[in-house]
């Protein structure tokens, strides 16, 4: 963001005009590092193409000035197009503090730490405030303290926010189709509307809008690429709002080719989201599981069944009567993965719900799938069971919201 700023005071002071550029493909090559107590030096060379069109590129003395870090196309003179084109679900905040992200999943430090919450997060969409912050100085006494584009610690944590809806890997930006920027005021609190535009492995396009108090957007950005560097540790607990995006995200990892929706919301009743085809009914297979006041609710395409419990002490007998023949693959799991017994127990009765919920007979053989799928999923939580043509995938872990450690499991037929 500050080297944003600093192509578009180069590009500014070129045409000689104060007007505020659109940038165009906005190439992130290399990242502009600052080691802790060091200094750099960056060098902005701009080159008009056209009457109301600017190239530039910035460049860091750490590599000689000798490679692009950045690229981008500054232009002027056309009027921009900022009527909201988003719309995203505006409910109350969620249950997400700040504490929640910075520290852990978002590694940002003091000016740059602006997310006061979120009022929706899934997989593929957010919507988040940006507090304000009037007092930051980002430079020198001495120097000029004006930023022609504004709050850089505000724009940061747009791009940022998105984090959460892939709140298991790192992201860092790549490149951007087209920003279409404003003026961002420091003093006024803001909103990050954001929606996947597409995904692909590791690669993920976000569009993105940054809005004002009432609604009104002060800056657009087209085709924000992002890129997943590296995975992040699961929390020490989960809090239900991140846990649905990340549940989503796994198992479209675990069970790649099914394309599913995954909720977690509180108060008693699922999220009451899903579109319906005329005659009514849903668009999509849904199924829902209550756990204390927490509501999961999976919705897809063919059949769906899904649970959630928390990981509850029993007697060998009583979880031996309550599983049937599921016993053993519990007891195959404790000696396999070292999970306490009630822990695998949890997880093989949601898998037994799941199938119960989808429609299939009592009795139906469940076993541990030895797939690669299964290889790749068993070390963060994760374990893929099979029941002839489905597939379940189940979660063990810590969720905040149910005071301990709890289950679930979302069972999916296989695609193709």
């Amino acid at each position: 963001v500050l080297g944003m700023e600093a192509m578009a005071q180069a590009a500014m002071a070129l045409l000689g005009t104060d007007r505020i550029p659109v940038f165009e493909d906005v190439q992130l090559v290399r990242p502009v590092a600052v080691p802790p107590g060091r200094s750099t030096t960056i060098r902005v060379a701009a080159l008009v193409r056209g009457p109301e069109t600017v190239e530039l590129v910035l460049r860091d003395a750490s590599t000689g000035f000798a490679a692009d870090h950045f690229r981008a196309v500054c232009r002027f003179g056309t009027e921009p197009d900022l009527r909201p084109r988003l719309s995203l679900n505006n409910g109350a905040r969620l249950q997400l503090e700040p504490s929640d992200l910075y520290g852990g999943l978002l590694f940002h430090r003091g000016r740059f730490r602006r997310l006061e919450g979120y009022r929706h997060l899934e997989a593929t969409a957010c919507l988040a405030e940006i507090g304000a912050d009037g007092s930051t100085s980002w430079f020198g006494r001495w120097l000029p303290s004006e930023l022609v584009l504004g709050d850089a610690g505000a724009r940061d944590a747009a791009i940022h926010g998105i984090q959460a809806c892939i709140p298991h890997a790192t992201l860092l930006p790549t490149g951007v189709d087209r920003i279409v920027t404003g003026l961002l005021a420091a003093s006024e609190p803001l909103v990050l509307a954001a929606r996947e535009r597409s995904h692909n492995g590791d690669e993920f396009v976000y569009d993105l809008e940054i809005l004002d108090a009432l609604g009104g957007v002060r800056e657009r950005w087209e085709g924000l690429r992002l890129h997943a560097v590296q995975r992040i540790d699961p929390p020490e607990a989960w809090r239900a709002a991140l846990l649905a995006p990340y549940v989503e995200r796994r198992l479209e990892e675990i069970l790649p080719g099914r394309h599913i929706h995954v909720s977690i919301s509180g108060g008693g009743s699922g999220s009451g989201d899903l579109s319906h085809r005329p005659d009514g009914k849903p668009d999509r297979q849904i199924s829902r599981s209550h756990a204390g006041d927490l509501v999961l609710e999976v919705a897809g395409d063919g059949r769906i069944g899904c649970d959630l419990e928390p990981v509850t002490g029993r007697g060998e007998e009583v979880w031996r009567d309550l599983l049937g023949d599921g016993f053993a693959l519990a007891e195959l799991i404790v000696r396999e993965r070292g999970e306490s017994r009630d822990a695998a127990a949890t997880r093989v009765w949601t898998a037994i719900e799941s199938l119960k919920k989808a429609g299939v007979p009592h009795g139906a053989p469940l076993v541990l799938d030895r797939a690669a799928a299964a290889a790749a999923a068993d070390t963060d939580g994760w374990l893929l069971l099979r029941s002839g043509d489905l597939r379940i995938g189940t979660y063990l872990g810590p969720v905040r919201e149910l005071s301990g450690p709890a289950a679930l499991a979302v069972l999916l037929e296989a695609a193709g």
